[in-house]
Formats: C-alpha cells, structure tokens, sequence
C-alpha cells in the first residue's frame, strides 16, 4: 500500500471536480463501472473533488452527461503531464543528464589518495613505491588490485609488516606500520658512541659499556661525544663496543615576552566578501574570483568535499575564500594588566620548548623589566634531564 501513491503518480492522475444535484449517482456509477477514483472529498451539496486516472477522464464525461454533472478538472499530476511541463525546458533536462553522467564517471575514479599510520619512512618513498604499482590520482577504481600491489611492495621493502587499503568514494587512504625491529638489531649490534643531544652541565653519568669521555660537572654541547665506543685495552689494543649507559645534564631553558602598554590590534568589523570556485574533478568552475576592495582584511579559506552518506566522497569540490574587513583599534593595558598578560606569554614560550605543562614557577626564576613602553618577562629555569643518543662508529 505504500508504493500506491508513487504508482499514482506515475501513471498520471486527475484532480476533477464533480457539480450536480446527483453527485452521489455520479459515484455509483463510477464504482459499478470500475472507473478508479480515491480521495473523494465533498466541498458543499452539490459540489465533489476526486482523484481519477488521466486514461479514465472520458469514461467520467460519459458518467456525467447520463447523471446531469458538470466535471472539471482542478489539476493534473504526474505521468505525461511533467513531460509536458518540461518540454520547453528540454535543453536544461539534457544539461543536468550530462552532469549526473559526468558526476558518476568522475565517481569511478581516484582523485585523491591519502598514506595515514606511524612510521618513520619518507612520504617521498611509500608514494614512490605506490607510483610503481601505478597507483595514482585518475586511476579507475576497478584498476586497483589490493594483494598485487601489497605483495609487490612487501617483497621490495622489508621495513613495512603491514598494508591497508581503504577505498571511501574517490578518496583512497593506504595505510602503512613499519617494522621496527630491524633497525634496533642491527644498531644493538653495531660500535656506536653515546652523544649528547643537548647542551648543559654534566651531573651523572654512568657507563655500562665503552669508554668515559667527561666527568661530572665538565659542560658539554649538542654533538659532543658522552660515552666513547672505542675501548683501550691493556696491551694498547683497541677494539670497537657497542657504547651505553645513563648521563645526566642539567640543562636551562629561558621563556621571554615583551607586552607594550599600548598596541595596535586589528578588529574586524562584520563586513565579508566571498570568492566561490567549484571543482569538479580537476576542472575548476569559477562562480566568483575577483579578489576584495577591502584595504586591511583577514583570509579564511574553506575546502569542503562533498560527502555522500557522510561517508563517501564525490569528485566535487567546493572552494570558498572568505575576507573579513579589519579596522586597528588600539588596546591599553595598565601595568598590572601587561604585567600578567608577559607571564602567561613568556611561560607558553618555555612550556613550548619543553613540550611540557609547567605551572608554578618560583620568583627568583623570574626578571621582570619595566619601562615608559613596556613590560618584560623572563623566565629562566633550570632541568636535570636523561640525555644522550647513539651515534654509529663510521670505520
């Protein structure tokens, strides 16, 4: 039953109105003749609107000339009359046709291909190795053979234990995890030297194996050598280790911001304008690319992938720049104000380079320089961290 207004549509069906004084003989008639009519619908005693079949209209005027009726059709729907509705419209239909057709050509395709997971490798290389197996962007869907290309690229690279295809519309993501045993055997294996990686005040340090570069309290640099992988032994004879053990540095780290009691600050003012392209494939379609009139402005650029199910991409593109009109306004800040404001900013600096959350910080770690402009923060703090990383002995 749910289908039956579809099918109703379809076909193409009526609405008439019935006017008479035997409205009701009218509807007997129409039922023992087997004339289709539904929703029958009474507007006043002598009037009726009914929904019949456009192939079952002149069976209704016969209906009407034996019953005294007066039939007029309100509407039509459906069937031959949407043909005729569109039949001066003819090259548009044919235009949004090529289009769909267009659309489902482009679907069938790659257009752009995505490497996610964790690894070490150069991008360069895993899209080298992906060209190889001609995977590239315009390929056909029904060209990429997964456990070809998979086998290929495990027999050539043996640096990748896994590979993942995963095809969402015209997106292809290939997933890759890397071994990482194999490296580590062979520098576990090799003489090495254990070298700094930062520069500081030596505290500890403790060799398990090779050879005692620097002693506690001695400064060293970034590159300097901690733990020597050549050893001397007691003849004079020396052979090459593979060097370890645990130092110790005390390192400094130094976070600074400067905050003027007065600063020009761009606002923006709620005037916009709007550049549009759509791509469709690689073909752009400009609807507007003329840049803006305004003097100082903001640039926001939005790409957006039209997504089919949420999920699956189309190969269209929209592409809208947007510009903001921006006006200086100038901010002053009381003492107090830039005062707070050049701590916050001269901690987010050191936290940066520490990659840490740093919270309380000690006065005595903090210079503060204030003068007729501005105010400065320095914040300088001092670390014991684990250094030191191996470096491989070159023979």
């Amino acid at each position: 039953m749910f289908l039956e207004p579809t099918y109703q549509l379809i076909k193409g069906y009526d609405i008439v109105r019935v006017e008479g004084y035997f409205v009701e003989r009218f509807l007997n008639l129409c039922m023992s003749r087997n004339v289709s009519i539904w929703n029958v619908k009474k507007i006043s005693e002598i009037e009726t609107e009914i929904k019949t079949f456009q192939q079952d209209f002149h069976k209704l005027k016969t209906i009407a000339n034996i019953t005294k009726c007066r039939i007029t059709i309100v509407s039509q729907k459906g069937g031959i009359h949407v043909l005729k509705q569109y039949q001066k419209r003819i090259p548009f239909l044919i235009t949004v046709i090529g289009c769909l057709l267009m659309i489902y050509q482009l679907s069938t395709r790659i257009w752009q291909i995505e490497i996610a997971g964790e690894f070490t490798i150069p991008i360069d290389e895993l899209c080298k190795e992906l060209k190889e197996e001609n995977v590239k962007i315009g390929m056909r869907k029904k060209d990429l053979d997964f456990d070809t290309i998979k086998s290929h690229i495990y027999r050539r690279r043996n640096d990748v234990v896994w590979m993942g295809f995963d095809v969402r519309g015209v997106k292809a993501i290939v997933s890759f995890v890397e071994r990482t045993n194999i490296e580590d055997n062979s520098v576990r294996q090799s003489p090495c030297h254990v070298v700094s990686n930062q520069e500081g005040i030596v505290e500890k340090i403790f060799v398990r194996e090779g050879t005692k570069v620097v002693e506690e309290g001695d400064f060293v640099q970034s590159g300097d050598v901690l733990i020597s992988g050549k050893v001397t032994s007691l003849d004079g004879t020396i052979r090459m280790v593979h060097s370890d053990g645990e130092i110790l540095l005390k390192t400094w780290y130094v976070g600074k911001a400067t905050i003027p009691f007065e600063k020009d600050v761009p606002m923006p003012t709620g005037k916009k304008e709007y550049d549009m392209i759509v791509k469709f494939g690689n073909i752009p379609i400009k609807f507007r690319n003329n840049g803006t009139n305004f003097e100082k402005y903001d640039t926001i650029r939005r790409d957006e992938k039209l997504l089919v199910f949420q999920k699956y991409q189309i190969p269209i593109e929209l592409m809208m720049t947007i510009y903001q009109e921006l006006e200086i306004e100038t901010i002053f800040y009381q003492k107090e104000q830039a005062l707070e404001l050049a701590k916050r900013q001269a901690l987010w600096d050191l936290q940066r380079q520490r990659k840490v959350h740093l919270t309380d910080i000690p006065e005595d770690c903090m210079d503060v320089q204030i003068d007729d402009n501005a105010v400065t923060v320095t914040i300088t703090v001092a670390c014991i961290e684990s250094v030191g990383v191996k470096n491989e002995i070159t023979r």
